[in-house]
């Protein structure tokens, strides 16, 4: 259930309407900005390929219902093995969420 940013044009946009307790890998393109806004309480991490398990506390952001509708921007890191993309996971705090995100060029990076 991953959401790919990766095509042109940008900015690109995705969805996932029923995103469950497991990782739903958001794909970008390294150094590009993403936002990502869901109706309920979520996990954001790294390091967990789609589907995988939620990390530890340590090793994880949770944001509230309240917080996750706002938003919360991240920056696409390096790329995964051969692949072409970065990556960033989202989890649903419990049951399920619907999650929307968008990827659009950093500031001052020229495409």
């Amino acid at each position: 259930m991953a959401i790919d940013l990766t095509g042109d044009p940008q900015p690109a946009f995705g969805t996932a309407a029923a995103a469950g307790t497991t990782c739903t890998e958001i794909q970008g393109l390294p150094g590009y900005k993403c936002k990502i806004i869901a109706d309920g309480a979520i996990y954001i991490f790294n390091g967990v390929g789609d589907g995988g398990t939620v990390p530890a506390a340590a090793n994880r952001i949770a944001l509230s219902a309240a917080e996750a509708a706002q938003g919360y921007e991240v920056t696409f890191g390096g790329k995964v093995g051969a692949a072409q993309h970065a990556t960033v996971c989202v989890a649903a705090q419990a049951s399920t969420v619907a999650l929307r995100a968008s990827s659009e060029p950093s500031s001052g990076r020229i495409v």
